[in-house]
């Protein structure tokens, strides 16, 4: 009895598109019968063949098969027509391949690679966010799925089952060898022979043995054919780089690459095996070729895992990147200061983790610089970076922006819809700036994310998975914020799992000197600087941090004289100096107070009035405990140091720390 042949499709348009092309080939010798994959009813599939158009359902329909039934996946090409279609398109910019389904899509852009066309493809499927600035699409009769920003379209028709699929399918049927001859030869015609980027053009005609030629050397994976005894008879340049070898022909294909003849043997096509070549690993495919029904040799396809790898990054990152690229690695944080040295050692660690970061410090400090070096020191480098200031944005604008919307979602959104930052920066960093301005109600949702890694765009009710590591920075102190009622508690834990404190200026001032010449030679100026100058920027205390250094450099590169003198400085820099030094000023004896108060602080010990007035009288300033007693409550009014109760003692604060910087 003659064997029931299925063929099945995840819709009905390319289901029954391939049992026509299928009933053309066999004409009514065989019963042929078609399947929706997503309609299957209970009866299951009562066939002897089935032929696939997608793997990735083997495991659904599997179930509803008897367990005699033979599964060919169908492996595609191009019609002539087809292939005459795509010689006619002449586009130099990018252009989406358009089909229903992530396997095929590949499959189409690897067939057309093959052939030697170099268009810029770029694969659209459904669940892909489109890229507005395509505007041109090359489709398998899928238009429907084409996005709206498309402008020029090239439909060029279903793909038809390659030479290799039909032999399979004949040689599981009961006919002759002239007849299965017959079939391919007549099938042949109709189709471009496309097999994982080979064009199988085998002839006797010179000319066609050039042209093959010609066209596997376009081919950018390694080509190479061989005689039945494994002796290399063809070559392609491609072949030659990836074995780091030119001289192949004639030499046994076992010389070459050992045991890759335990595969040459078999008469069927054996994909993707992957072999160890020297320091190097490749993934190899071989073909039998057979002319007249007549074994003659084979087909080897090679691709090194590295290039392959390196592809892959490359088209992720061109279409999901966009510009968003971290600037800043952490050697290009200027300073050699043992505190600088300290905070790079800590953050080149963390860079290697995955959790999230909270950089904390004074404004003008560097914290994005810090996020954008952490970024380009992880293994997320080659993804996204993009950075939100939670302070510059509109209350009513934040959502969007984090999580994108839908199509229609709220007045004034865009018709095609939104993609969200958490979204464009999937398996990459989003960093948060000034995080603590953040609404009460964005930091539960930010929360929500952290917690499920997923999102759901407003107007939506999908939920899309991400991965993105958080680095979040504020100026403020986010515990005091959240005892106030003003942060989130469980936020601020989430999100300070790692922390980092980035210094002021004025708790490295050895860095000045080095970091003023650098911002000088970002500016290209060449000047002389007079001494003195670096004394009054050591006694300053920078409120504005490195920010606020860069200005008076900028500053004085374009208007300063000659030479960079004191002189020179802004207006507004001398007065802040004077005010500073009248504001800070105190006697001698609190001098010495506070300079004590410095040097127990270094060493960790705790002092008290006794031991105070003992200090001071080493320095010979010799006061009475009631003296000592009415300067430390001046200097605790002033808030240079804090006094302790009972055995804590009495310590220099911040603002004391200032006033001995401004007086050494």
């Amino acid at each position: 009895m003659a064997k029931i042949i299925g063929v099945g499709a995840l819709n009905d348009n390319t289901k029954q598109f391939y049992h026509e092309v299928l009933d053309a080939v066999l004409g009514d010798r065989f019963t042929i019968t078609s399947f929706n994959f997503n309609k299957i009813d209970r009866k299951g599939i009562d066939v002897d063949i089935l032929l696939m158009s997608t793997p990735l359902m083997i495991n659904l329909v599997r179930k509803h098969l008897k367990p005699t039934t033979k599964i060919i996946p169908i492996r595609r090409t191009f019609t002539n027509k087809s292939f005459d279609l795509l010689k006619m398109i002449d586009v130099k910019e990018r252009i989406y391949l358009v089909n229903n389904g992530i396997d095929v899509t590949f499959e189409t852009i690897s067939s057309i690679y093959s052939l030697g066309f170099d268009f810029e493809l770029y694969p659209f499927y459904p669940g892909v966010e489109p890229i507005d600035e395509i505007k041109v699409a090359i489709t398998t009769n899928e238009v429907h799925l084409i996005p709206d920003t498309v402008e020029t379209i090239y439909n060029i028709g279903h793909m038809v089952y390659d030479v290799d699929t039909i032999l399979d399918l004949l040689n599981e049927l009961d006919l002759e060898a002239s007849e299965r001859e017959a079939v391919i030869q007549k099938y042949q015609k109709t189709i471009v022979t496309v097999d994982r980027g080979v064009s199988s053009l085998i002839d006797d005609n010179v000319y066609v043995q050039q042209e093959k030629n010609t066209i596997v050397n376009l081919i950018n994976e390694g080509v190479i054919e061989t005689d039945n005894d494994g002796n290399v008879i063809m070559v392609n340049e491609a072949s030659k780089k990836i074995l780091s070898n030119a001289a192949l022909m004639g030499r046994s294909i076992d010389e070459i690459i050992p045991h890759i003849s335990r595969s040459l043997g078999d008469t069927r096509y054996v994909s993707d095996q992957l072999v160890k070549y020297h320091n190097e690993k490749l993934i190899v495919s071989t073909k039998p070729i057979y002319v007249f029904n007549q074994k003659v040799g084979d087909m080897i396809i090679l691709r090194n895992v590295t290039e392959i790898k390196r592809l892959e990054d490359m088209v992720r990152k061109d279409i999901s990147l966009f510009g968003h690229v971290a600037k800043y690695t952490i050697d290009e944080i200027i300073g050699e200061s043992p505190l600088i040295r300290r905070v790079k050692k800590l953050t080149r660690k963390m860079a290697t983790a995955q959790s999230t970061i909270l950089i904390t410090g004074e404004s003008g400090t560097g914290k994005e610089l810090f996020a954008a070096a952490i970024h380009n020191a992880s293994d997320r480098a080659k993804f996204p970076y993009l950075a939100i200031n939670c302070a510059a944005l509109p209350e009513n604008l934040v959502e969007s922006e984090l999580f994108g919307y839908e199509t229609g979602a709220f007045t004034g959104a865009k018709k095609e819809g939104k993609i969200g930052l958490f979204e464009q920066a999937h398996h990459g960093t989003l960093f948060f700036d000034e995080i603590a301005e953040l609404s009460l109600g964005m930091q539960s949702r930010l929360l929500r994310v952290l917690q499920e890694s997923e999102i759901i765009r407003i107007g939506s009710t999908r939920i899309r998975r991400v991965d993105v590591r958080i680095i979040a920075a504020t100026n403020r102190d986010l515990n005091a914020l959240a005892r106030e009622g003003r942060f989130r508690w469980d936020l601020y834990y989430r999100l300070n799992v790692f922390p980092l404190t980035v210094p002021p200026l004025r708790d490295r001032k050895e860095d000045i000197p080095v970091l003023f010449h650098h911002f000088l030679k970002e500016f290209k100026s060449v000047k002389a600087i007079e001494e003195g100058l670096f004394e009054i920027f050591t006694a300053y205390s920078w409120p504005g941090n490195v920010r606020e250094l860069r200005n008076i450099a900028e500053y004085l590169a374009f208007m300063s004289e000659e030479k960079i003198a004191v002189e020179g400085l802004p207006y507004t820099f001398r007065r802040a100096i004077s005010q500073k030094e009248e504001t800070y000023h105190v006697g001698e004896e609190k001098h010495g107070i506070l300079r004590i108060l410095k040097e127990k602080l270094e060493s960790r010990e705790k002092v008290g009035r006794l031991s105070l007035m003992k200090a001071l009288e080493d320095r010979g300033i010799f006061l009475t405990e009631r003296e000592v007693r009415g300067l430390l409550e001046e200097l605790k009014a002033a808030g240079y140091i804090a006094v302790g109760i009972g055995k804590q003692g009495t310590k220099i604060t911040p603002e004391g720390l200032k006033v001995l910087s401004l007086q050494s």
